[in-house]
């Protein structure tokens, strides 16, 4: 899967793609999670064609067969960023 991901990152419309490990520290929120997903990973996209484009690359089908395939758990959504609140 971590393959597959960094092969999608090198997909021309990514402008950035992080990968992270979930930190347990500590605080209450942490207590109220229905749900532990032990990683996350973040694509970043100029624009909407952009990110249109991607989910239409060949990399990107091979990311999407194993995220099903692979996870036990998981979500995914897009979100339009705002620069300011």
């Amino acid at each position: 899967m971590f393959e597959a991901l960094r092969a999608a990152s090198d997909i021309p419309e990514v402008r950035r793609f992080h990968i992270g490990k979930r930190v347990k520290h500590g605080p209450q929120y942490e207590q109220l999670m229905n749900e532990d997903y032990p990683y996350a990973a973040v694509i970043e996209f100029d624009d909407l064609p952009g990110l249109q484009a991607y989910l239409r690359h060949p990399g990107h089908q091979r990311v999407g067969e194993l995220f099903y395939r692979l996870g036990e758990a998981m979500l995914a959504y897009d979100y339009e960023m705002a620069s300011e609140l």
